[in-house]
């Protein structure tokens, strides 16, 4: 069991880190990127995040706004015992995809959750948007 442990900690090492001669090269590179490239992304994305959240806000529970990630927790007031009940509810009514919250705690926890993300083109969100209040705020779909 504890060689099972070391081994499954090493292979997430290689899966999810970098090279250390790629992390320098991708370094300098964004070093060479002007900022102004940077600013924009960050506009973007708070203006993504703000579209998605307003929504989620009107489905329910105050969404988990992130400090740097493209992702939100929400507690959408949709039927369901737990989320993955949840997560197939929204995607059956509204057509839209979200991440049971459970995934990403332990010991049962996250069961009231969906994630979604908010890195989609502008055309992409506007349309989820449009479907989850189609199937959830108007009157003859609220859930």
């Amino acid at each position: 069991d504890a060689i099972d442990a070391a081994i499954g900690i090493l292979n997430d090492l290689y899966y999810v880190c970098a090279p250390t001669p790629l992390q320098y090269a991708v370094a300098h590179t964004l070093d060479q990127i002007d900022a102004s490239y940077f600013e924009g992304l960050r506009r973007d994305y708070a203006q993504k995040r703000d579209l998605l959240s307003g929504v989620c806000a009107e489905l329910g529970g105050a969404p988990r706004i992130p400090a740097g990630a493209y992702y939100l927790m929400v507690e959408p007031r949709v039927p369901g015992k737990n989320a993955r009940e949840k997560a197939d509810h929204v995607l059956h009514q509204a057509r839209v995809a979200g991440v049971p919250g459970s995934a990403f705690y332990a010991d049962g926890g996250g069961e009231h959750l969906l994630r979604f993300s908010f890195a989609k083109t502008e055309s992409d969100l506007n349309e989820a948007v449009r479907r989850l209040r189609g199937a959830f705020l108007a009157p003859e779909g609220r859930g």
